[in-house]
């Protein structure tokens, strides 16, 4: 549900295959980097959030660090995060190598599409009245079953990544820089302020090549992460539907997403990459 982009223009000298590699590998470096970004941000994140409970303290005395006093205060006084229960930690090995391909990177086909669709199956999530006062914050109230309309902050990342993938590969999706170049801004914003403030303290070591002469990096870190798994099978049962003409209706306006003629009505100041459908997304 992106909207169109572009991005700039590509280089075009004499040597076109010479180019087609080039750029291939550019390609390759970027997608590689920002599977690492999301990887880190997933497990920082959420890992930050589950050392502010009681057990998370216990857990980061044995396993982490000694927390400081003043680091103690801090957390103290998070507000309340509903997800923790669904928190479970496993160790895994990162690969960030240039030129690593996954699920998530290279061009786009069917399998990248369907990988990244299924990360946003449960995006638009319930809390309950009780959850909102533990958080000290407010939102609108959902029809059709109840409680109060929320998303994890971790799929939002996603969302950020997944459009900034879209304008790396933009000759393949088609889509304009400059009418998305606000929006990506807003993501790359997002995605900063989020790492700056849950900082990887992993290391990332250098070695010598033999046919090389500047030092190579080796993105391969050792992690306990977050298991997505279970995180996502919590919001799961929380997750509801931003188009079934039930759920989203503005008090005074009516259906946020209202369907006719068999389509939904989303108008472009909605920002649609804001809105992701059920099990496409971001």
């Amino acid at each position: 549900m992106e909207s169109s982009e572009s991005l700039l223009t590509e280089f075009e000298g004499k040597h076109p295959f010479r180019e087609r590699q080039a750029r291939r590998w550019w390609q390759h470096w970027v997608v590689s980097i920002i599977l690492l970004t999301v990887y880190s941000i997933l497990l920082i994140l959420t890992g930050a959030n589950f050392w502010g409970s009681n057990k998370g303290d216990d857990v980061c005395e044995v396993r982490c660090w000694k927390l400081g006093e003043q680091r103690k205060r801090l957390i103290a006084g998070k507000p309340s995060a509903p997800a923790r229960e669904a928190v479970k930690f496993h160790q895994v090995r990162f690969d960030g190598s240039l030129g690593l391909r996954s699920r998530y990177t290279g061009e786009p086909r069917e399998e990248t599409e369907s990988s990244w669709g299924r990360l946003f199956q449960h995006y638009n999530i319930r809390f309950t009245a009780e959850e909102m006062r533990r958080m000290n914050r407010s939102a609108l109230e959902l029809r059709n079953g109840g409680g109060f309309y929320g998303q994890l902050s971790a799929y939002h990342h996603l969302h950020c990544l997944k459009m900034l993938r879209r304008v790396v590969w933009h000759d393949r999706y088609n889509v304009s820089i400059v009418e998305m170049r606000h929006h990506a801004d807003h993501c790359i914003e997002d995605i900063r302020q989020s790492l700056m403030c849950h900082a990887d303290l992993s290391v990332v070591t250098f070695d010598w090549l033999p046919r090389r002469r500047k030092p190579w990096p080796d993105f391969r870190v050792d992690q306990t992460c977050v298991d997505w798994e279970a995180l996502d099978q919590w919001a799961a049962k929380r997750s509801f539907s931003i188009f079934d003409q039930k759920t989203l209706v503005h008090p005074q306006l009516g259906i946020s997403f209202p369907e006719v003629d068999g389509k939904i009505v989303v108008e472009e100041r909605d920002m649609a990459p804001v809105w992701p459908a059920d099990g496409d997304g971001g």
